[in-house]
Parts: structure tokens; C-alpha cells; sequence
């Protein structure tokens, strides 16, 4: 791997301090606004995959939009595609929590982003990597955990099912 990919796996592991304090700040906010308060209701009710489908997407644009800079220095073609592969995946990512049809161009979105690699690959425009690898690894748990998410039950249906009465 090479020492411009490793920053990236500094981002994935960063990603956390980014969405825990914006969720927690969230959560406060929605007893005084009306707007947090509606947003916070959807994440919370989101299904488990739903949730975990938004998490790999913010993954894997967190890798590319922070390898942007090496590859904008390198291809600048290429940076500029992370840059907008970057920002596609984060807006669908959060339109999860905002319609239901965001499952379609998240799965045409890492499908593309695995085909692209194998391209550049193919071509030798690129050469494999541990990070490169692992990102489309995370890609295709992504699309298989999205497709899960069409059955994905709300998390308060999932509470409910899990319940059992007692006879």
C-alpha cells in the first residue's frame, strides 16, 4: 500500500468522530426544533439495514473524499471524479432517511464505483491496493446490504416483532 492510499484508512477510522457528535447534537436539538426533531425521527426509525446501507455509502465517501487531494496532485481527471463519487455517495447516503427511493441509485452508484476500478485496473491506469481492494469490498457489502433494505422493517416494527407475549 502505498503511503498516499494509507491517509485513507485515517479517514474511515475518523468517520465516527464525525457522524457520532453531528447524531448527538441531533438528538438535542430535536426537542427545540421542529426540523431536527423530524430528521432525528427518521433516523430513528430507520431500519437496521437502512441505517447500516447509509453507514457503508458515508464509508466509502469518506475514502474517496479524502484521497481526493493525492490523486488531484497525480490524475487530476481522477480527483476530480473521487471529488464527485465523494459527494454523490454522501447525498445518497442521507436521502436513506429521506425517501424511500434511494435504493436505486445507491446500488447504480457502487456498482459503478466497482466496475470503474476494474476498469482502471484493466487499462493500468491503477494498480491494485490493500485500500482499493478493501473500499470495493465495502462497496459490495454495501449493495448486498441495501438490497436487504427493501425488506428492511422500521426499527420501531422491528421492536415490536421482537416481542412476544407471554402465554
Amino acid at each position: 500500500m502505498s503511503g498516499d492510499h494509507a491517509i485513507a484508512l485515517m479517514g474511515v477510522l475518523f468517520l465516527p468522530v464525525a457522524v457520532i457528535p453531528v447524531l448527538l447534537g441531533l438528538q438535542m436539538l430535536a426537542g427545540r426544533s421542529p426540523v431536527a426533531a423530524t430528521l432525528w425521527s427518521r433516523i430513528e426509525g430507520a431500519g437496521p439495514m437502512t441505517r447500516l446501507g447509509a453507514l457503508l455509502l458515508l464509508a466509502t465517501a469518506d475514502i474517496h473524499l479524502t484521497l481526493v487531494p493525492v490523486h488531484l496532485a497525480e490524475q487530476p481527471i481522477t480527483g476530480v471524479l473521487f471529488l464527485l463519487d465523494g459527494i454523490v455517495l454522501t447525498v445518497v447516503a442521507l436521502a436513506a432517511f429521506a425517501t424511500p427511493r434511494w435504493r436505486a441509485p445507491a446500488v447504480a452508484l457502487l456498482i459503478a464505483n466497482v466496475l470503474a476500478y476494474a476498469l482502471y485496473l484493466g487499462a493500468g491506469w491503477e494498480g491494485a491496493d490493500v485500500v482499493g481492494i478493501g473500499t470495493k469490498l465495502v462497496e459490495l457489502a454495501g449493495i448486498i446490504v441495501v438490497m436487504h433494505s427493501y425488506h428492511d422493517a422500521p426499527a420501531h416494527e422491528q421492536a415490536t416483532r421482537m416481542t412476544v407475549p407471554a402465554s
